[in-house]
């Protein structure tokens, strides 16, 4: 059970069709736990890897309407989704985190590095947790206390994490 109420789509299942099905139930709270790979000037070369392998790219996710329509918080846990390129020169590729957004994600939440998949994996866990409805917490609070969290080293020992 994940630590939120919802749909898991995991490897293979996770495709471009059944993302954007389960996109359409419009759940508040999206997370994709995949990779992404940013290539500067090339909206085509940039793209976040599919569990069936395929690539949904930032060109693609343009051409995409509201695609992320009635998402509160879409949370983009791969390496690089919030880094985009502005050489001025025409050429630039936005970031993977700013198309969801004009895409209809009223807030997101993207990486600006590499990620560790273990790390990753705990500080979102405990983000969610800290988060739960009606807990008053802000999102920016409950990543900036996750994090904290982590460093401490008590991350490790959240629910559902083996420790």
């Amino acid at each position: 059970m994940g630590v939120l109420a919802g749909e898991l789509l995991m490897d293979g299942a996770f495709t471009q069709t059944s993302m954007k099905s389960t996109l359409t139930k419009q759940y508040p709270v999206v997370h994709v736990a995949s990779h992404f790979k940013f290539s500067p000037g090339n909206d085509d070369s940039s793209f976040l890897l599919i569990g069936d392998g395929s690539h949904l790219s930032v060109s693609a996710l343009k051409a995409l309407p509201n695609i992320f329509s009635g998402v509160q918080m879409l949370t983009l846990s791969a390496c690089n989704t919030g880094v985009g390129d502005v050489p001025g020169e025409g050429k630039e590729v936005e970031a993977f985190g700013v198309v969801a957004q004009r895409k209809g994600a009223k807030s997101v939440i993207a990486s600006l590095w590499p990620v560790a998949d273990a790390s990753t994996s705990l500080v979102m866990r405990e983000m969610y947790r800290i988060r739960e409805p009606g807990g008053g917490v802000t999102k920016v609070e409950a990543l900036r206390q996750a994090q904290i969290e982590l460093l401490r080293g008590t991350a490790a020992a959240l629910p559902g994490s083996a420790a």
